[in-house]
């Protein structure tokens, strides 16, 4: 409804992306992160949208085409900060890369001010480190992080859902079902 009401918002746009996102509809979400391209060109998002389509891709399995789309507007080897805007990067290079690059990748963020513990988890949880991941997803909770009150749908933590510690940390944030 948003979409229809304000059809040319970048900010309706990635919000739906990311319901979309969370829902597993893929071809929508590559449809509406497209449009939020189109949307946007000519300012200095591209490195992030690159990131979100990257994002999609990964979560697909695709790791070529997620790293080449990344690549397309910035080095791959470039670093995903430990914000909130390197949630998608932390993701595909968690999925993506070699265990050792991620390892190196993790340490580098940790090492930041005042890192973005559910970034971190990310980045983890892609590599499928679900140790790590439940460790810094119980940080960023401790840490009152906003985006902790999405885990229960987060397509980047599935590999976390079996996990009792992930359940339990449900149930700490209100999240889990009955």
């Amino acid at each position: 409804m948003a979409q229809e009401l304000d059809p040319i918002s970048p900010t309706v746009h990635e919000a739906v992306f990311y319901i979309q996102l969370a829902a597993r509809r893929w071809e929508q979400a590559d449809s509406t992160v497209r449009k939020l391209v189109d949307l946007t060109a000519g300012t200095p998002q591209p490195v992030y949208l690159a990131g979100l389509r990257s994002l999609l891709l990964a979560l697909q399995g695709d790791c070529r085409s997620a790293l080449d789309e990344f690549a397309r507007v910035q080095s791959p080897t470039a670093e995903p900060n430990g914000t909130a805007t390197g949630y998608a990067p932390a993701y595909v290079f968690g999925r993506c890369e070699k265990p050792e690059d991620v390892a190196r990748r993790a340490k580098r963020m940790q090492e930041q001010s005042q890192p973005y513990a559910h970034t971190i988890a990310v980045l983890y949880a892609g590599s499928g480190d679900r140790a790590n991941a439940l460790e810094w997803l119980e940080e960023a909770y401790r840490r009152h992080e906003a985006t902790v009150n999405f885990v229960a749908v987060d397509p980047t933590l599935d590999s976390l859902r079996g996990e009792p510690r992930f359940q339990t940390l449900l149930e700490r944030i209100g999240l889990h079902k009955n």
